[in-house]
């Protein structure tokens, strides 16, 4: 059977990749083809290629550090669908690659981001509300309903 699991594993968190990986290797080892779908937002893509052009005028160790998880994820879990920015590009490459079930897994399921934690403080202005990305945000993927709407489609 080949089985898609959509979650958020690259990323800079040991406990997402191992999650990630041990799912993997749990499917692998039953017989199973896995495949890995990763739904990001655009501004989540925009912010990783900003980081990415910072890093060569002022490296720093936090961009070194996602390097060597990409490394590890690269290394470690073959079969990548990579940046799939809308539920419907989710929901194509699921048909096109003929995954016939789909594993979600994240914490962001359960996500709730009140106004106050998006509050920051600088020093150039006293405060700011940041926005989180779409796949941080409710409804997502995760969060069940665009994402099953989309694959119901099929």
């Amino acid at each position: 059977m080949k089985i898609g699991i959509l979650t958020f594993y690259r990323v800079a968190n040991f406990g997402a990749n191992l999650q990630a990986l041990s799912t993997y290797s749990y499917l692998c080892k039953h017989g199973h083809e896995v495949v890995f779908l990763e739904y990001v937002s655009f501004q989540t893509v925009w912010l990783r290629l900003v980081s990415y052009y910072k890093n060569f005028i002022k490296p720093k160790r936090s961009y070194l550090q996602l390097a060597e998880h990409f490394k590890f994820i690269d290394n470690n879990m073959k079969e990548q669908i990579p940046h799939l920015l809308t539920a419907d590009r989710v929901r194509n490459a699921i048909k096109k690659h003929g995954i016939d079930a789909v594993i979600i897994g994240s914490d962001a399921v359960v996500q709730n981001w009140p106004l106050f934690s998006t509050l920051k403080l600088g020093k150039r202005r006293p405060y700011w509300i940041e926005p989180l990305p779409s796949e941080r945000r409710y409804p997502n993927p995760f969060g069940g309903m665009v994402f099953l709407i989309s694959y119901l489609r099929l």
